[in-house]
């Protein structure tokens, strides 16, 4: 797979996080930086961000108890094989 459709692939779903806020801190700075460089991710922000304004302006605030979270995060992270 080239660098090019790794970005298409991977990257695009990190868009929508990142335009919806839903990235883990590490993860949108990483896309943040990777942003600064690719087009094609930029351009994909830019189409994502109107739908994004709106769903985050019509979704009720829900706050996720801390350790829900960090429980959540424990368990994908060790179904993922990273500890």
């Amino acid at each position: 797979m080239a660098a090019g459709d790794r970005c298409v692939s991977a990257s695009r779903l990190n868009a929508a996080g990142w335009v919806l806020g839903a990235l883990d801190p590490e993860d949108a700075a990483r896309f943040t930086r990777h942003l600064r460089a690719c087009r094609r991710c930029q351009l994909t922000v830019t189409e994502l961000e109107p739908t994004g304004r709106l769903l985050v302006m019509n979704s009720p605030a829900v706050r996720i108890p801390a350790q829900l979270k960090a429980a959540t995060i424990t368990r994908v992270r060790q179904a993922a094989g990273r500890q």
